[in-house]
């Protein structure tokens, strides 16, 4: 696995038409990945999940934004309720905002969120298949930096692609860890994003956490 990424026991990569995807293979318990050590403030994240069951009378996938064992910022899909959500975990869930949101099984979701401050507030956006579905702004006792974190409650999902980034000016630098469609993790691959031709943001770091195909 790659430096920095951890999660539990109940995680396997699967061999999808000779693509390696990543699986929680449980259902009924509440499991993670994460970038463990790694800690962001401004980043963005983007992956590909697939809702592969659900289960009980509450269930999501969540990504955990800024996060650490007492508190976070969640963005949730769940099937149960219908809904996407963002939220504030802090001695208790706070809602920023929430949509309804039809979780189809089966279905590969390009999901990309993003994490900035906003003057003494944190601006928080979400887009599904390129399109922006959510955003919320939090300006009260705001989470300033942590972890980066997926999560199934009562749900079996698959991930592939996950990116993660540090938004920090005008460029962006990946330093890369990898795992490859063998299964086997890549270190310290690298490269520079563009957009269009144009540097985006200043440089920096990046992990990407996990994709199937092996660097060049």
């Amino acid at each position: 696995m790659p430096e920095g990424f951890a999660f539990g026991s109940t995680w396997e990569i699967r061999n999808e038409e000779g693509n390696g995807v990543l699986c929680q293979t449980a259902v009924g318990v509440l499991t993670s990945a994460s970038t463990y050590y790694a800690q962001y403030a401004d980043f963005r994240a983007s992956l590909r999940v697939r809702f592969d069951c659900f289960s009980g009378i509450d269930n999501m996938v969540t990504l955990a934004l800024r996060a650490s064992a007492s508190k976070s910022y969640i963005v949730y899909f769940s099937r149960a309720r219908n809904q996407i959500a963002i939220r504030k975990d802090v001695g208790g869930e706070q809602y920023l905002a929430t949509a309804g949101f039809s979780c189809e099984t089966g279905i590969w979701y390009a999901v990309s969120v993003s994490c900035a401050s906003r003057g003494k507030g944190v601006a928080i956006t979400l887009w599904v298949n390129g399109e922006k579905v959510l955003s919320a702004v939090d300006e009260t006792s705001v989470i300033s930096m942590g972890a980066f974190r997926f999560s199934c409650y009562n749900t079996r999902a698959s991930f592939d692609d996950v990116f993660v980034s540090e938004i920090t000016g005008q460029g962006e630098e990946y330093r890369v860890s990898l795992i490859g469609s063998d299964g086997k993790a890549v270190e310290n691959a690298r490269a520079q994003v563009f957009a269009d031709g144009v540097p985006v943001g200043e440089y920096s770091s990046v992990c990407l956490l996990y994709t199937s195909d092996a660097a060049d």
